[in-house]
């Protein structure tokens, strides 16, 4: 079926009760001039709109227009209603696409179809055997009221520019849903946009066999799905974000998700999840609570099964902020075959932090160029665990309890911080390992390496005239040295304090290394053990202290094969004091 209007073409075919255009070969409209139809189409084989040098030419709706078709189908531009086209074949737009309004003619549609969502609301709905291709961007936002899904399933590859599916007023609107599936690859230039300034965000999915690709973004945040806030109006919850490439890999280098939550309004900010076959690579993840209202940031996982995971060039974020005391900090959890590299991950929530877990399989994990942070203003903060089959690089990790909130002192026990390196070094000198508490307990910091490790300072220390119990500090190298270039130290004023344990096949080489109950306070100091198998023990950089004001001191107890060179050595309490015992099997003692 070929029409040809070479000034126009202009179809109303709305009242008929069939399909009223069936082509058992190609269905083509073709005109130099103003194309609009509005009719369900159906072919045999291709639907093509065209000008008449044989080219995509655009066209426009009215109120509702279908295409069912076994071939390609092949435009240019498209501006109307809300639209559908299935197709054994391809499907490109050669420009963008404007969805306007709903399809009255499916406003009773039953829930769960294809034409509710056409009925109800300024969808996109394009299904294709191969590949989908949209040149230019797409748009089914709305400015005053729900915007509308963008629904993309090829069974080949799926490339197109920005989605745009915004609510973007003060009447109560939801941003649309965004979903891509392909059985090729996804590549998006210039970002997928899913957010509302009221009410609910739009989850964005884009699933993949082969890779995803995020490409060309003009701005640096290239996938939002956030409560924007920004009219005053209340905000609901930010939509969930997942990037699943079954086979391929995650290419978004220099882009960033945004799944936060607003500035007004209670809701919760949305999950993040990546998930790869090959490499992941992404500069930011925003899973973060502005508002400071009630609600929380939402977690994120990344996943690579075979690659390796690059988030260093910018900040993973799932911070709850301030001002509400119900909020929670969100879960990290990144885990990777290969190495994983990221810059600061944050995690603060009033009532609680987030964990921040970090596992690499079969590689390396370096962290060095950001801080890893969780902590809670008035509750608990996070558990930070990474562990990797070789080298561990760090700069500062803190799992903290604040001091005040509210201006009242505050209750809350620090998390533990565990590194563990199966088969390689551990160097956290870029920075200092903290798991200070307040009125609660700190802490422990456990590092075990079979090769050397290399710090800066480790606190697991209490505020100062605070209650509660620090936490215990332990080193173990199973084939290396230990080298402590900061002070160890787990201080209290009210309460017990920890024991501080390092243990090396060789040298160990520290210097302060305090567990102490001073500053008048009631408590016991921790002890202090360290143990060198095969190597020599040199403390002379600092002095070992285990003090109390007015309880017991701990023990000391250095043990090594070969030398052993300290400076002062102190113990002592108002209640007794520990045994210092210094002892080498093969060396001399200095």
């Amino acid at each position: 079926l070929y029409i040809q209007g070479n000034n126009g073409i202009d179809i109303l075919a709305l009242n008929h009760p069939d399909t009223p255009f069936v082509s058992g070969g190609n269905l083509s409209l073709v005109s130099d001039g103003k194309i609009s139809r509005d009719a369900h189409f159906t072919s045999g084989g291709n639907i093509s709109i065209l000008n008449l040098s044989g080219e995509p030419t655009n066209f426009i709706s009215l109120y509702d227009p279908i295409d069912l078709l076994d071939g390609d189908f092949v435009s240019g531009e498209y501006e109307g209603p809300a639209y559908k086209v299935e197709a054994g074949g391809s499907i490109t737009f050669n420009g963008d696409v404007v969805i306007n309004s709903p399809d009255a003619n499916f406003a009773n549609a039953a829930p769960g179809t294809d034409e509710f969502l056409l009925g109800n609301f300024r969808a996109l709905i394009l299904r294709a055997g191969e590949d989908i291709t949209i040149t230019g961007e797409t748009f089914t936002s709305n400015d005053a009221g729900n915007a509308g899904p963008i629904i993309l399933e090829a069974g080949g590859n799926i490339s197109t520019g920005a989605l745009f599916s915004r609510s973007r007023s003060a009447t109560p609107g939801n941003g649309g849903d965004i979903t891509l599936n392909a059985g090729g690859s996804i590549t998006v230039s210039n970002g997928l946009y899913a957010w509302t300034q009221t009410n609910n965000s739009g989850d964005i999915t884009l699933r993949a066999i082969d890779d995803i690709s995020i490409t060309d973004c003009s701005d640096s945040v290239c996938l939002e799905s956030f409560g924007e806030g920004s009219l005053g109006t209340f905000v609901g919850a930010s939509g969930n974000v997942s990037l699943i490439s079954e086979q391929g890999a995650i290419n978004a280098n220099g882009a960033t998700i945004n799944a936060s939550s607003g500035s007004i309004g209670g809701g919760n900010a949305g999950n993040i999840t990546l998930f790869a076959k090959n490499n992941i690579t992404f500069n930011n993840l925003w899973a973060r609570r502005e508002s400071e209202d009630a609600g929380s940031a939402g977690n994120i996982t990344i996943t690579s099964q075979a690659g390796s995971i690059d988030i260093s060039g910018g900040k993973i974020d799932t911070d709850a902020g301030t001002g509400s005391p119900n909020a929670n900090g969100g879960d990290v959890t990144i885990t990777a075959f290969g190495d994983i590299t990221t810059g600061s991950i944050e995690s603060r929530g009033e009532l609680s932090g987030g964990d921040i877990t970090l596992t690499s399989t079969g590689g390396g994990i370096d962290t060095s160029v950001g801080t890893l942070f969780t902590s809670s203003d008035n509750g608990d903060s996070g558990l930070i665990t990474l562990e990797a089959e070789n080298d561990i690089i760090t700069a500062t990790i803190e799992s903290s309890v604040g001091q005040t909130f509210m201006g009242n002192p505050v209750n809350g026990n620090s998390g533990n911080i565990t590194i563990t390196s199966n088969t390689g070094n551990i160097d956290t000198s870029a920075g200092l390992l903290d798991s200070r508490s307040n009125n609660g307990n700190a802490g422990s910091i456990t590092l075990t390496a079979q090769k050397d490790i290399t710090t800066e300072a480790i606190l697991t220390l209490l505020y100062q005239d605070a209650t509660g119990n620090s936490g215990d500090i332990s080193l173990t190298s199973t084939e290396g040295s230990i080298t402590t270039l900061g002070g160890l130290d787990t201080g209290i004023t009210f309460g017990n304090g920890g024991s501080i344990t390092l243990n090396a096949k060789n040298d160990i080489t520290t210097v302060d290394v305090f567990t102490r109950a001073p500053n008048n306070g009631l408590g016991d100091s921790g002890d202090i053990f360290l143990t060198s198998f095969a190597g020599t023990i040199d403390t002379s950089g600092g002095t070992i202290s285990t003090l109390s004001d007015n309880g017991t001191g701990g023990a000391i107890a250095l043990d090594a094969a070969g030398d052993i060179i300290t400076a002062n050595v102190l113990t002592n309490g108002a209640e007794g004091s520990g045994n210092i015992t210094i002892t080498t099997s093969a060396g001399v003692i200095n």
